[in-house]
């Protein structure tokens, strides 16, 4: 297979990716320029950059960042609008790094839909003598 084909695969299963009854879909970013590799909830949206900002003028990716500068996973919390919708409302996003890639996988959700972080919890930090440490979650 080559890169081109592994990389059209993956944005074709990123797209088949829906769950929480279709409201939930993951969507991968490049963090160096911000642009949506694969967007689960809009096809027409990869390849292209983020603009997406939370309800302080924040850029999502810039969070994204922050988050994800010393560790290959975490959390982000902000304040976004519902699609058609004008009031911000809380939010989470679960992101995972795809360092082969370089990329990050995310996962959000509404914070009223679920109120741990969008079901997933962080239960414990591993940390042996020498290395960075991982981080366990489980399903709450």
């Amino acid at each position: 297979m080559t890169d081109e084909q592994a990389h059209r695969q993956f944005r074709e299963t990123v797209h088949a990716i829906w769950f929480d009854g279709g409201a939930g879909y993951v969507v991968a970013y490049r963090l160096d320029d911000g642009v949506m590799v694969a967007n689960g909830s809009d096809a027409k949206l990869d390849g292209k950059p983020s603009a997406a900002k939370d309800a302080s003028g924040m850029p999502l990716v810039d969070m994204m960042r922050t988050a994800l500068r010393n560790s290959p996973d975490g959390l982000v919390s902000y304040m976004f609008a519902r699609p058609g919708e004008t009031a911000a409302q809380p939010k989470v996003a679960y992101l995972l790094r795809f360092a082969s890639w370089d990329l990050v996988l995310s996962r959000s959700r509404e914070r009223d839909d679920q109120p741990d972080a969008g079901g997933i919890e962080r239960s414990r930090e591993h940390r042996s003598p020498g290395t960075r440490g991982t981080r366990e979650y489980r399903r709450a």
